[in-house]
């Protein structure tokens, strides 16, 4: 339902979004997905299943199931297409695309929408294209913005924002190399990011935002793609153990599960139900896309 969210909602995809579409920066290599997968679970029915729109259907007999019980936390009209949130001191920090200010707190123990800040534009205190959030527990109410048509992430303070009435930054840090990341995260003493790139499945940069070291492998495919097309089909979400000893990519159009320890040391699993992603390639005017 537009505009709601309840305690522990699930994060929208956003690389199809229409809403989206016209922010991306115009390098973006698109893979044309059809959405069909390709489906060999143990238990389940032998023959390939292939959809071009919607999830599998799979068969759950074999897999316990387990109830989700949550209650609405804020339904507000000002809400307009949240993709994503976090809880940060006693607010939840929702990040809405279709509003023309991007960045809303909402009350953790009210739901009252306290505020939306973040116009567009390109300046500092401004986003073109709002993509991710990152909370790292600080104790002063700051949380991270990223805005992937700037590559840029800007640290906002809760507090001072809702004091002044406007988006107040502390810090805005430029990502720079080759390759587009998608979902910044901090560590100690560095930030990574899954994206498209020619080198290494996870980038690491510096705390200025300079790339200087790869984490992991790009996953395999043809011979004859680039790897920012592999890095797209297996494009997912990337997450930090607390300790920020080891990460997760967890794979959007597959079942396939990455940990990567900070050696770069890679341990794949997959779930119960073994699911491959299954592409097109279409050969644009100057590279296949």
């Amino acid at each position: 339902m537009t505009g709601a969210w309840t305690q522990g909602a699930l994060r929208q995809d956003r690389i199809g979004s229409n809403a989206d579409a016209n922010h991306l920066p115009k390098r973006f290599l698109v893979v044309v997905l059809t959405g069909a997968v390709m489906l060999h679970p143990a238990g389940c029915n032998d023959d390939v299943q292939r959809l071009r729109n919607g999830p599998a259907e799979l068969d759950h007999g074999t897999v316990s199931q387990a109830d989700l019980i949550g209650t609405t936390l804020c339904d507000d009209s000002a809400l307009g297409i949240p993709v994503d949130l976090a809880a940060v001191a006693q607010y939840v920090v929702v990040i809405d695309i279709a509003s023309d200010s991007v960045v809303h707190f909402i009350e953790r123990s009210t739901g009252t929408h306290r505020g939306q800040f973040g116009r567009r534009g390109e300046g500092p205190g401004e986003v073109k294209a709002v993509w991710s959030l990152d909370h790292r527990g600080e104790q002063h109410g700051a949380f991270w913005v990223y805005d992937i048509g700037l590559r840029r992430l800007t640290e906002v303070d809760i507090r001072r924002s809702l004091a002044t009435g406007h988006l107040v930054y502390s810090r805005l840090i430029g990502l720079t190399g080759s390759g587009i990341p998608t979902g910044p995260l901090w560590l100690d003493s560095a930030i990574v990011s899954l994206g498209f790139f020619t080198r290494g499945r996870i980038m690491s940069f510096s705390q200025q935002g300079q790339s200087d070291s790869t984490i992991g492998p790009v996953p395999l495919g043809g011979d004859d793609l680039p790897p920012s097309v592999i890095q797209h089909v297996y494009q997912g979400t990337l997450v930090r153990r607390p300790d920020g000893q080891k990460l997760a990519a967890v794979t959007r159009h597959a079942s396939q599960i990455e940990i990567y320890d900070m050696s770069g040391v890679r341990t794949v699993t997959n779930g119960p139900l073994t699911v491959e992603p299954h592409y097109t390639v279409r050969m644009g005017s100057t590279a296949p896309s």
